[in-house]
């Protein structure tokens, strides 16, 4: 088995999904709806504007700089919502991997602020990992960057 591969999962109006065909000349996308537990099928194009990505649990780990057993402890704990918890689809339905949607990974952000858990990114930057933006930083008089606001350019 591979390594498992992020850009398989997507959110669709916060119901989590794994694609499993896509057909660019139909314009069709065909996944797993983990809620309905089916197949479905959308159109690509709308599909794509609407999605919003699933991130797993290393990569969730590298954004905040916790360890995976950090992140089990908070859920565990009842510290943070549980994310989506994945399951094989070969019908014997045993427990896999967590999808992080941005909503579970700001609050789990927000949490960590709250209770001053070390080093952290700032919540802009955290924004801008998870949509590949790019942060401004202005330099402050003691030579520290600082994240700054920016208005979005169209």
């Amino acid at each position: 088995m591979g390594k498992r591969k992020a850009k398989r999962y997507f959110f669709l109006d916060g119901v989590p999904h794994k694609k499993l065909q896509t057909n660019h000349g139909a314009d069709i996308l065909i996944a797993w709806n983990y809620i309905e537990r089916k197949r479905v099928a959308y159109v690509l194009s709308v599909a794509r504007r609407n999605m919003e990505r699933a991130f797993l649990g290393p990569e969730v780990q590298k954004m905040l700089g916790r360890h995976r057993n950090s992140l089990y402890n908070y859920v565990s704990q009842g510290q943070i919502r549980e994310p989506f918890k994945t399951y094989s689809l070969d019908g014997t339905d045993r427990p896999g991997m967590y999808l992080w949607s941005e909503k579970d990974i700001l609050d789990l952000h927000g949490m960590l602020v709250q209770r001053g858990y070390g080093a952290l990114p700032s919540r802009a930057e955290l924004l801008a990992m998870m949509r590949n933006d790019v942060v401004l930083y202005t330099k402050t008089r003691d030579g520290k960057f600082t994240p700054v606001w920016q208005e979005k350019d169209w």
